[in-house]
């Protein structure tokens, strides 16, 4: 490979920062690359011309795309289509299909020249093996958000970057924060080379433009919410007693459908006493969120009687004062064009769907665990700017979601960082920005942790 001008751009024309990077990654200097730059602007543009020109002067080249979940994935394999290149998707029932198609003694990759997958699929140790010994020319790994995490996904990335038969590799979507984690500083070598962002003047709009709406509640949500903020739950160390009461917190601000899926798991998990069955229980219900809490809350130390104190006060709940505002909002003003409502949670996605469906509109549902029919709907909407669609931060990241003509944060990120994440989705370069609204509820309401998430808090609080 050479370096040089490119043959041409398109469909997409490039900044000049973003044709800089193209000239980057063709330098043949370096055979591995980090990419740091700001989620939002505009590096799978980038890439994707990258891979053109790659081919344009190497035809013979294999690349492989590795994405974190299978809509960012669709979502590469749409970019590449349109301009024109040969990939193709493949899932871990493609991968089956090709070793089904394969003999025992040849790669099952070998067939397959360009193509894009996740990390899930190559994570496996079999899967892993064929992929590290298929010759790759380039592989490009776009969403190195847990380096070093240790987890299957962390070291299939570590092999892949450190396996000496693939030409080039490029890492990209890692924030300066993850960098210091991936790779080992010791692995800077003289054919590596981080890729930082130099254009920040061009971004300034994407820095997150949030105001507050404040939610009235009824007496019976608001002695549910308040009773949470102060739920005495077990005996133990005071950080990790306030941990879990914040987590609870959140879901309680989230939605009583999400709090309630979230108090029955953990009374069940504080009901059983022996190994096995916890395990057996775990696999039976698990929820995605709570398993991310500190070992010694997953062994019952929990007081059952406060956490079935909180259902009864759930069940004491019979209006749903923030999905009705939302409603609201969505039915009048802010109806026309495409409004994305981002939440943490899954169940609440699901619980907001069905609710406003009965006040006559027709949302789109967008989670971990979307059916392939219901993600082609909703990737419809995004892309024809028009419908509202409803979706879970982790379902959506490093989707482009920058036809969103409002932005509705029905619950909030724990961090600044979740925050940029989700203004990430739709604050991309060259898009006009809308109004993004953070619904909060009048007892989680907290000034400073709103300011904190870059969220502006008016003099006179906005009540609906």
């Amino acid at each position: 490979m050479t370096n040089g001008e490119l043959s041409h751009e398109g469909p997409d024309q490039l900044y000049p920062f973003q044709r800089g990077l193209v000239y980057d990654l063709l330098d043949p200097e370096f055979r591995r690359t980090i990419v740091v730059w700001p989620p939002g602007s505009g590096v799978v543009t980038s890439l994707v011309e990258t891979c053109k020109e790659w081919l344009n002067r190497e035809p013979e080249a294999r690349i492989l795309v590795l994405t974190e979940g299978s809509l960012l994935r669709d979502q590469w394999l749409s970019r590449l289509s349109n301009a024109g290149l040969p990939f193709v998707s493949i899932a871990v029932s493609d991968y089956r299909r090709l070793e089904v198609d394969t003999s025992a003694e040849i790669n099952p990759w070998s067939s397959i020249v360009c193509a894009v997958t996740t990390i899930d699929v190559v994570r496996e140790s079999r899967r892993l093996e064929s992929t590290l010994q298929a010759q790759w020319d380039v592989v490009i790994i776009d969403g190195c958000h847990r380096p070093g995490s240790g987890t299957r996904g962390a070291l299939a990335i570590d092999r892949l970057w450190n396996q000496s038969t693939i030409k080039f590799v490029i890492a990209t979507t890692i924030t300066p924060h993850t960098l210091l984690t991936f790779p080992p500083h010791e692995r800077l070598t003289d054919s590596c080379r981080v890729l930082t962002f130099q254009a920040g003047e061009m971004l300034e709009h994407l820095a997150p433009k949030v105001s507050a709406k404040v939610i009235k509640l009824t007496p019976a949500e608001h002695k549910l919410i308040k009773t949470t903020h102060t739920l005495d739950m077990f005996a133990g160390e005071e950080k990790l007693v306030s941990y879990v009461r914040s987590e609870l917190v959140r879901r309680a601000s989230s939605s009583i459908i999400t709090l309630d899926t979230s108090l029955h798991s953990l009374i069940a998990r504080s009901e059983l006493r022996n190994e096995a069955a916890y395990e057996e229980f775990e696999d039976f219900a698990p929820d995605e969120e709570l398993s991310d809490l500190p070992a010694p809350l997953q062994e019952g130390l929990f007081d059952i009687e406060h956490l079935q104190g909180l259902v009864d006060l759930i069940n004491e709940v019979e209006i749903d004062s923030k999905a009705d505002a939302l409603a609201t909002l969505l039915a009048s003003e802010l109806s026309s064009g495409l409004v994305v409502v981002f939440s943490d949670f899954a169940d609440t996605v699901t619980y907001l769907v069905e609710h406003l469906q009965g006040s006559g509109l027709s949302p789109f549902a967008l989670t971990r665990q979307s059916m392939q029919e219901e993600i082609i709907e909703a990737t419809r909407a995004i892309e024809s700017g028009v419908g509202v669609v409803i979706a879970s931060t982790s379902a959506v990241q490093g989707m482009d979601l920058g036809a969103a003509s409002v932005t509705i944060h029905y619950d909030l990120p724990r961090t600044a960082q979740g925050m940029e994440l989700r203004m990430s989705r739709v604050n991309r370069v060259g898009r006009i920005v809308g109004p993004s609204i953070a619904l909060v509820d009048e007892v989680s309401f907290d000034s400073e942790f709103l300011m904190s998430l870059g969220v502006t808090v008016l003099d006179e609080l906005d009540r609906h």
